[in-house]
């Protein structure tokens, strides 16, 4: 993380985070299901915040690794390049158990590690 501030959280304590933090987002931990993982976008990444079950010893993991969605054709997944990502808002969809991100003009789905294009 090339610029780091510390910025206040909700119950007093401090978080280790890159300057430019944006979206909170929440969704199932892919790992375990009955576990709720907090995302940040932060700098053109998401990353995994931990400690927010705990109330203690909040910290950034490391950006997650994202790719578009599998093609049909079963081709190599393509890396996810999210150096222009300006996101906006985010929202959980228990029906498909997806997280909807608005991405400038789009509207991208992300389950697991994979984002795929819905609008936009």
């Amino acid at each position: 993380m090339d610029k780091q501030e510390y910025l206040q959280s909700f119950y007093g304590y401090k978080i280790l985070a890159p300057a430019d933090v944006g979206t909170l987002m929440l969704r199932p931990d892919p790992d375990d299901k009955e576990r709720i993982q907090a995302l940040v976008s932060c700098d053109g990444d998401i990353y995994p915040l931990f400690g927010a079950n705990s109330h203690t010893d909040f910290r950034l993991g490391e950006s997650l690794e994202l790719f578009w969605a599998a093609s049909s054709d079963g081709g190599p997944r393509l890396r996810f390049n999210a150096d222009d990502m300006d996101m906006t808002e985010s929202c959980w969809d228990p029906w498909s158990a997806s997280l909807y991100l608005i991405v400038r003009n789009a509207v991208l789905r992300m389950r697991g590690d994979e984002l795929e294009l819905v609008a936009g």
